[in-house]
C-alpha cells in the first residue's frame, strides 16, 4: 500500500481523491491469480522506483513494457478480437503510459499509442463505423480507455499533430451530461488537473482544426470562448487540504482554462502571439503564476498548460520565468523523457521566432523537429 501511494501522492493532481480506490486495488490483488499478482507488484516496484529520484531504476519498467507490448502485438496479429480480449490486452495500460510520460519521451509515448490504437478501438463499446464517444468514456469505470482517449486528446494540443481517433462529443443521455458537470464528478480532473469540460473543449478545437485550420468561422470561435469561460475551478472536497495547496490546484486549473484560450485564439482563429487576445490571456496568466511559489506541486502539473502559455510569451522576461519553472520540475531536466522533450520544442519555437510573434504552426515545426517523428 506504502508503494503505491508514495507514487500517487507524486504525481497525481488530487491523490486523496482516489485513496480509496487504491486500498480496494491493492486488497483485491491479492485474490489475483499469480501472474495478474507479479504485474500488480512490478508497477508497484516500477511507481517507488520513479517517484522517489530521476536517477531511476528502470527494471521493472521495462520488464513491464515488454510484457505489455507482447501482448499487444500479438493481439494486433488476431483477426477476430473481441472486445473482452481488447479489454483485457488494454490493461495496466495506463500505469505503462503513465510511467512512459515520466521516463520516456515524446516520441516513445507516440509509438506505443500507435501500438496500442486498434486495441483500444476494438476495447470500446460502440460498432466499427461509429466514433467512440468521449463523454460516455469519461464516466466509464474502465481507466485503461479512457486514459487513452484523454492522453490521444492532450496529445494533439500539444504536438499539433492529429488525434489517434475522432470522437462522438455529444452527451447521449442527460444523465451522462450532468455527471460530467459534477464538482467531484467521473473523468480524469484527480490526475492532471484537466476539468472535464475543457478536456472536451480541446478534443472539439482538435477536430476543428484538423477539418477547418486556422479559419473557423466567427460563430463557432464565439461558441467554443463561451465554453471555455463557462468551467470553473473545482477546489477538493477534503475539509483538511492545505489552503496553500488549494490555491495552487485552483491556479492549474486556471492556466488549463487560459491554455484552451490560446488554443483558441492562435490555433483556430489565426491570430499569433501579437493579438491583444492572445496578450491579454498571457498577460493574465504570467500574473497568475508570479502569485504561487514555486513547488513540485503545482509545477509539475503546469508542465503542458505551461508549454502552450509559452508558445504564446514574447516578452524575454516572461520566457526566462516560465523555462525557469519547467527547469524546476525535475523530469523535465532529465534528457530523454516527455518533459525535457516539451522544454527543448519550446525552446525551438522561441529561437525560430526571436523577430517575429509566433503562430501556431511554429508549435508543429517545432516538434517535428526535436522529436523527428
Amino acid at each position: 500500500m506504502f508503494v503505491v501511494a508514495a507514487g500517487v501522492i507524486r504525481f497525481v493532481f488530487a491523490p486523496t481523491e482516489i485513496l480509496s480506490s487504491i486500498r480496494d486495488y491493492v486488497f483485491q490483488s491479492r485474490s489475483y491469480e499469480q501472474g495478474a499478482r507479479q504485474r500488480t507488484l512490478l508497477i508497484s516496484n516500477m511507481s517507488l522506483a520513479i517517484s522517489s529520484t530521476t536517477d531511476y531504476d528502470l527494471t521493472d519498467y521495462m520488464t513491464l513494457q515488454k510484457q505489455l507490448i507482447g501482448g499487444v502485438t500479438y493481439a494486433r496479429t488476431c483477426d477476430n478480437l473481441t472486445r473482452e480480449v481488447a479489454l483485457e490486452v488494454m490493461d495496466a495500460s495506463h500505469e505503462l503510459l503513465c510511467a512512459m510520460w515520466r521516463v520516456g519521451s515524446l516520441a516513445n509515448v507516440l509509438h506505443t499509442m500507435r501500438l496500442y490504437a486498434p486495441i483500444f478501438r476494438r476495447a470500446c463499446p460502440e460498432h466499427d463505423q461509429e466514433l467512440v464517444n468521449f463523454p460516455r468514456l469519461l464516466i466509464t469505470p474502465n481507466i485503461n480507455i479512457q486514459y487513452y482517449a484523454t492522453l490521444d486528446i492532450l496529445q494533439s494540443c500539444l504536438t499539433h499533430r492529429p488525434m489517434f481517433f475522432r470522437y462522438d462529443l455529444t452527451f447521449i443521455s442527460p444523465q451522462i451530461e450532468e455527471l460530467i458537470k459534477l464538482d467531484q464528478g467521473p473523468g480524469l480532473r484527480w490526475l492532471y488537473g484537466i476539468p472535464n469540460r475543457i478536456m472536451l473543449v480541446l478534443a472539439k478545437m482538435n477536430t476543428l482544426l484538423e477539418d477547418f485550420g486556422s479559419c473557423i468561422d466567427k460563430e463557432v470561435a464565439k461558441e467554443l470562448e463561451d465554453d471555455i469561460g463557462a468551467c470553473t475551478s473545482i477546489l477538493p472536497s477534503s475539509a483538511n487540504t492545505d489552503p496553500t495547496l488549494n490555491m495552487a490546484r485552483m491556479m492549474v486549473q486556471e492556466s488549463w482554462k487560459l491554455a484552451a484560450y490560446v488554443y483558441l485564439y492562435m490555433g483556430l482563429c489565426g491570430a499569433d502571439s501579437s493579438d491583444s487576445r492572445v496578450v491579454r490571456v498571457q498577460k493574465r496568466f504570467i500574473r497568475t503564476l508570479k502569485g504561487i511559489k514555486p513547488l513540485r506541486n503545482p509545477d509539475s502539473f503546469l508542465v503542458f498548460p505551461m508549454t502552450i502559455m509559452g508558445i504564446a510569451t514574447s516578452a524575454a522576461i516572461d520566457r526566462k520565468m516560465i523555462l525557469a519553472r519547467l527547469w524546476g520540475v525535475a523530469e523535465c531536466t532529465k534528457h530523454g523523457t516527455v518533459g525535457n522533450d516539451l522544454v527543448m520544442i519550446l525552446r525551438h519555437v522561441w529561437l525560430r521566432t526571436m523577430h517575429r510573434p509566433t503562430v501556431w504552426s511554429d508549435l508543429g515545426a517545432a516538434c517535428s523537429a526535436i522529436i523527428e517523428m
